[in-house]
């Protein structure tokens, strides 16, 4: 069995070996960059659509004076659905980052397949993809909401 792993580990050349390492390194900066991006873009969405909405009752509409609230009360349900399924994505991008890092070491160790860490890797982005899309339809259909909202209030009001 030792033989076996020698043999194996012989399979891999030094460039191989330093482009496993160089791609590892790469996964490492991607997450770091995703986790920074993700805290100013959910910052920027929540903070700016209650702003705007808060500031619109403020200034243009009073919420006394408004017509079809619950169009509001909707476009905000969609972007609180959407800011839940980012952090969700974003959790789910961060783990699979993590075990993509574990499985090229393992993959350096000769440990486990480059095969197997390709399968692993699209089941793990097949659920990212997915949360991402929904999230891209509830962003547009709370943006929607709130702007036919607006549209609708500055017309009557």
């Amino acid at each position: 069995m030792v033989e076996n792993k020698k043999e194996a580990i012989n399979k891999y050349t030094p460039e191989q070996l330093k482009g496993w390492e160089e791609y590892r390194n790469a996964l490492l900066i991607a997450k770091t960059k995703s986790d920074d991006y993700f805290e100013k873009a959910i910052t920027f969405i929540s903070s700016g659509s209650l702003g705007l909405t808060l500031t619109f009752h403020d200034k243009i509409v009073p919420l006394e004076k408004a017509v079809v609230v619950p169009l509001l009360a909707f476009g905000w349900f969609f972007l609180a659905v959407t800011l839940f399924l980012n952090l969700i994505s974003h959790y789910k991008a961060s783990r699979s980052t993590e075990l993509s890092v574990s499985e090229v070491d393992m993959i350096m160790e000769i440990k486990f397949s480059y095969s197997s860490f390709v399968d692993n890797l699209k089941k793990r982005n097949w659920l990212i993809n997915l949360l991402n899309k929904i999230s891209i339809g509830s962003l547009g259909s709370g943006l929607i909401s709130i702007i036919i909202y607006v549209s609708i209030n500055i017309y009557h009001g």
